[in-house]
C-alpha cells in the first residue's frame, strides 16, 4: 500500500491554488479592500424585507442612492441610541424598521400613511 504525504499548512495549500484565488482583494486606487471588509460594509447597509420591497413596487416608490445613504445613516444613529423598532419619515414616505437587524419591515407613501396608527415603535425620526 502506498502512502502519500499531504502538506497541512495553509501556505502549502494555497500554493496549489490559482493565483487569482489567493488572498483575494479588490484594488481601489491606493487602498486594498479585503473580502471581509466588503462583507462588513454590506452588513452595515439597510436591508429591505420581501414585504417592504413589494410595497415599494406597488406604490411606485423609488429611492435614490442619496436617500438610501440618509436612511442608512439614520439607522446608524438610532442603533447607537438603542432603538429597536423605529419609524423614519423621509420625503412623504414612512419606513418601519427593525433597527438591530437593519431591516425595513414596511414602507408607506404619504397617501397610505394618513390616518394610520403605528404601534410597537420605540423611536421615530424625521429626515
Amino acid at each position: 500500500m502506498k502512502t502519500m504525504s499531504v502538506p497541512h499548512t495553509l501556505s502549502a495549500l494555497s500554493a496549489g491554488m490559482p493565483q487569482d484565488l489567493r488572498g483575494k482583494t479588490e484594488e481601489r486606487g491606493d487602498a486594498r479592500t479585503s473580502f471581509a471588509d466588503v462583507l462588513a460594509a454590506s452588513e452595515r447597509r439597510v436591508n429591505f424585507s420581501r414585504h417592504a420591497v413589494r410595497r415599494l413596487e406597488e406604490r411606485e416608490i423609488v429611492l435614490s442612492p442619496q436617500e438610501l445613504e440618509r436612511l442608512d445613516g439614520m439607522v446608524d444613529r438610532m442603533a447607537a441610541k438603542g432603538a429597536r423598532q423605529a419609524l423614519i419619515l423621509m420625503n412623504d414616505t414612512a419606513f418601519v424598521l427593525a433597527v438591530p437587524k437593519r431591516t425595513v419591515i414596511t414602507v408607506l407613501d404619504g397617501e397610505h400613511a394618513k390616518d394610520n396608527i403605528f404601534t410597537n415603535i420605540d423611536s421615530a425620526a424625521i429626515l
